[in-house]
């Protein structure tokens, strides 16, 4: 975001599915794993289901090591947008 939150938070994370979105406010991208794992709970709480696939640009928030090993661990198919394009 060109201008900081009231919380001061730089960037904000969106998650979005078929049935429901959540927005997370981030005083850094390196808050995305925890937010992730948070919404994933979220997710399983609400919908007794597990996530399967996430779809994300080629940004480090999710193409890393922490985020592609947990993926790996859980049977998370992470899926990237080709490079420059929004998706």
């Amino acid at each position: 975001m060109s201008e900081e939150s009231v919380g001061d938070s730089k960037y904000f994370l969106l998650f979005k599915d078929d049935k429901s979105s959540c927005v997370y406010f981030l005083k850094y991208k390196s808050e995305t794993f925890e937010k992730f794992k948070e919404f994933e709970n979220l997710v399983f709480n609400k919908f007794g289901t597990r996530i399967k696939t996430v779809r994300a640009d080629n940004g480090t928030e999710f193409c890393n090591k922490t985020m592609k090993d947990y993926f790996s661990q859980y049977g998370i198919i992470l899926e990237t947008s080709a490079s420059y394009t929004h998706k």
